[in-house]
C-alpha cells in the first residue's frame, strides 16, 4: 500500500547518478555488410565519445574512441562495410574500417582552404566522397562542394564555390546531375532554402537551376526518386511535407497532411525518410511526437508499423529493407533500434540507460493551452509518478517548467532519467514547446519572429495558468529550468511576472550585445527588442532566487554571460548560487558534474518550493 508523503519528499530508486550516467546515442547508420554503426557519449567516462559497430549477427564492439584524435559525427557508408566519418572537432574526414586505424582523407586543419566539412555523399563511380565545406576569413564566409578521394591521397578537388551555404549534395543515379540544398546567409535554412540541380562535368558543376524553394519556402532532404525526379521536403503548405519534384519543374505533393515529415535543416542533417526496394518510403512523421511508418508515394497512403518503440528522433537511415535510428517508447528510454520493414521485426542494439521499473518513468502527455488572445501554446506534461507514495487530499503539485535551449526545437517525448529523477520524487515537469518551436507547422514557428523575448515569456505564462487550472499545480510552488535561450526566457519570466518562485538556468543568454555564437546571432534576428538584452535593466527587475550553472569551456554561450547575471544579482542582494565547472562545455558531459548539478537543483527546489527532499543516493 502506498505511503502518505508530501510532494517533493518521495524517496526514489532513480538516483542523480543514474540520471547523469545515461548515454547519448546518435548517428545510427547502416553499413553495406549489414552492420550498424553509431556514436555514444558516455558520461560515466567523463563524457568520452565512442564509435560502436553491431555486426549483422548482433555482436557489438568498439570501433574507436575519442583518444584516436577525433570525435566522429556524421557517418557515410562506403564499400566493404567501411564508413567515412566527419570529425565533430574540426570537420576532417576519415575512413574507418573495423580493426584498422582511422585513415585521413582530407588535409590536417590549417593545410586546407576550408575550416569545416559536413553533409557527405558518395560521388559517381564510388571512388570519391562529395561533401559540403565551409570557411570563414574575417567577416567573409564561403562554401564549396569538394570531392575527396577514398584512396587516402588527400588530392581534394573543388566542384563548386559559392557565398551561399550548401547542404545535402545528392548525385543522380546515372551520375550526370547533382542536386543540393543552398541558402543565403544570414537567413536560416528552415526559413528559406532552395533545391538546385546542376550538370556534373569535368570542370565541376555547371548549368545549375532552382527546382524548388526560395526566400519564403524552406526545402530540405532531397533524395533521387528516379533519373528524372527527386523527393524533397518543403514547407510551402506551411507544413514540412514530402513532394516529388520533376526536372521539368513539375511538383506533386506526395502526402499533403497537416503534420511534419521533416525537421529544421542543419548542414549535416539526415532525412526523416528513406526509400525501400519496394518503392515505399520509410517515414518519420507527426506533430509533437515522431513515429515511424511506411508511405506509398503513388497515392499518399500511410501504412502503420505497430512498434513498441513508437517515439523516434526525426532522423533515420535506410538501406535495403532495413531502417535504423534512435527511438524510445512508453517506459522505454532512447535506444539504437533497427526495423526490418518487410515484417516489422525490430532489434534493439543499445539502450541509453538501464531503465528503472516502468512505474517510475514518467509518460509525457501532449497538451495544448490557449492564450488570452487565442493563440495556442504546446507543451508536454509529466505528472509526478511513484507507486510507493501518495499525498494527502488537497495538496497541490509543485511543477518545474522546462524551457528549450534554442527556439526551433521540440520535445520528443522519449522517456529520460533526468525527468524521472524529479517526477519520481513528487515534482511535476512541464516541457514547453512555445511559439517558435518546430513540429507544429511553419506558421507556429514564425509566430516567434520579431517577438522572441516577449512571446516566449507570454507562452510560459499561458502554460503556468494551464497547469494551475488543469493539472492541479500549486501556484506558490512553480520553478523554471532553462538552458541557453531557455535560460533567458526563464529570467524573463522572473523579471516580468510573479508567476514563479525561482529559476535554474544553465548557460543562460543574458546579453545579446556580447560576442557569441550562431545561437546569439540567430536570437538577434528574431528578438522583439534587442536593447532589452543589452542593458542591466531587465536583469535588475529579478527579485526571486536563481541557481546558475555554466561550463567554463562553453563556446556556444560564453561563461561571461552568467558572470554578468551573477554580478547583477549580487549587487542587488538577490538570493543566488553560481556553480561553474572547468572542462565542461555548453551541455555537461561528465557524470560527476551532471550528478552534482542535479543534486544542487533538488536542494535548491526544496528550499524555494518548501519541501524537504529525501536523502540522495
Amino acid at each position: 500500500m502506498a505511503e502518505q508523503c508530501s510532494y517533493g519528499a518521495w524517496p526514489s530508486p532513480v538516483s542523480a547518478r543514474d540520471a547523469a550516467g545515461a548515454m547519448w546515442l546518435r548517428s545510427a547508420t547502416l553499413a553495406h555488410d549489414g552492420a550498424v554503426w553509431w556514436q555514444e557519449i558516455r558520461p560515466c567516462e567523463g563524457g568520452r565519445s565512442h564509435l560502436l559497430r553491431a555486426s549483422a549477427d548482433g555482436c557489438v564492439a568498439d570501433v574507436l574512441d575519442d583518444q584516436a584524435g577525433f570525435e566522429p559525427g556524421v557517418l557515410l557508408p562506403v564499400s566493404g562495410g567501411a564508413m567515412v566519418a566527419a570529425s565533430d572537432r574540426d570537420g576532417r574526414l576519415f575512413l574507418l574500417s573495423p580493426g584498422a586505424r582511422p585513415r585521413p582523407l582530407t588535409p590536417a586543419p590549417g593545410q586546407a582552404a576550408y575550416d569545416h566539412v559536413s553533409a557527405l555523399a558518395i560521388g559517381p563511380g564510388g571512388r570519391e566522397v562529395w561533401a559540403a565545406a565551409s570557411s570563414r576569413r574575417g567577416d567573409a564566409a564561403g562554401s564549396s562542394l569538394i570531392a575527396v578521394p577514398l584512396d587516402g591521397s588527400l588530392a581534394v578537388r573543388t566542384l563548386l564555390r559559392t557565398t551561399r551555404r550548401i547542404s545535402a549534395p545528392r548525385p543522380s543515379p546515372d551520375g550526370s546531375l547533382l542536386a543540393w540544398i543552398c541558402w543565403d546567409q544570414p537567413v536560416m535554412p528552415w526559413d528559406g532554402a532552395e533545391l538546385r540541380v546542376g550538370r556534373i562535368t569535368q570542370a565541376g558543376i555547371e548549368q545549375e537551376e532552382v527546382l524548388l524553394g526560395g526566400p519564403a519556402e524552406a526545402v530540405c532532404h532531397p533524395e533521387w526518386a528516379s533519373a528524372r525526379s527527386l523527393y524533397a521536403v518543403s514547407d510551402r503548405s506551411h507544413w514540412w511535407n514530402l513532394y516529388e519534384v520533376r526536372l521539368d519543374g513539375a511538383v506533386r505533393p506526395v502526402c499533403p497532411w497537416a503534420e511534419e515529415f521533416g525537421w529544421p535543416l542543419s548542414e549535416c542533417a539526415r532525412p526523416a525518410y528513406g526509400q525501400l526496394p519496394s518503392g515505399l518510403l520509410a517515414v518519420v512523421h507527426g506533430t509533437g511526437t515522431w513515429r515511424l511508418d511506411l508511405l506509398d508515394p503513388s497515392d499518399g497512403r500511410l501504412l502503420p508499423l505497430d512498434l513498441p518503440y513508437d517515439r523516434w528522433q526525426p532522423a533515420v537511415h535506410v538501406m535495403g529493407g532495413t531502417v535504423t535510428g534512435i527511438a524510445g517508447g512508453q517506459a522505454r528510454p532512447a535506444a539504437v533500434v533497427t526495423v526490418r520493414t518487410a515484417d516489422g521485426q525490430q532489434r534493439v542494439l543499445r539502450e541509453s540507460a538501464a531503465a528503472p521499473p516502468s512505474a517510475y518513468l514518467p509518460d509525457g502527455i501532449p497538451e495544448t493551452f490557449t492564450g488570452r488572445d487565442g493563440h495556442e501554446v504546446h507543451a508536454v506534461i509529466y505528472p509526478p509518478r511513484n507507486p510507493g507514495y501518495q499525498v494527502a487530499d488537497g495538496e497541490l503539485v509543485p511543477y518545474l517548467i522546462f524551457l528549450p535551449d534554442l527556439p526551433g526545437t521540440q520535445p520528443d517525448r522519449i522517456p529520460d532519467l533526468v525527468k524521472a529523477f524529479f517526477t519520481s520524487r513528487g515534482l511535476g515537469v512541464a516541457e514547453v514547446a512555445g511559439r517558435g518551436s518546430a513540429g507544429y507547422g511553419r506558421g507556429y514557428r514564425e509566430q516567434a519572429y520579431g517577438r522572441w523575448g516577449t512571446a516566449d515569456v507570454e507562452d510560459c505564462a499561458v502554460v503556468i495558468r494551464g497547469l494551475i487550472s488543469r493539472w492541479h499545480a500549486d501556484p506558490a510552488r512553480l520553478a523554471l529550468r532553462g538552458t541557453g535561450a531557455g535560460g533567458a526566457t526563464a529570467l524573463g519570466v522572473l523579471a516580468g511576472t510573479d508567476a514563479c518562485a525561482a529559476a535554474t538556468v544553465y548557460a543562460p543568454v543574458t546579453d545579446l550585445a556580447r560576442p557569441g555564437s550562431a545561437m546569439t546571432r540567430y536570437l538577434r534576428q528574431i528578438a522583439a527588442d534587442v536593447t532589452l538584452l543589452r542593458s542591466r535593466s531587465w536583469l535588475e527587475r529579478i527579485n526571486r532566487p536563481v541557481l546558475m550553472l555554466h561550463g567554463l569551456d562553453d563556446d556556444i554561450v560564453p561563461p561571461g554571460q552568467t558572470m554578468h547575471l551573477r554580478d547583477v544579482l549580487r549587487d542587488r542582494q538577490v538570493p543566488h548560487t553560481c556553480l561553474t565547472f572547468a572542462g565542461e562545455r555548453h551541455v555537461f558531459r561528465s557524470a560527476d558534474v551532471i550528478t552534482r548539478a542535479l543534486q544542487a537543483e533538488l536542494s535548491f527546489y526544496g528550499q524555494v518550493l518548501r519541501f524537504r527532499p529525501p536523502p540522495l543516493t
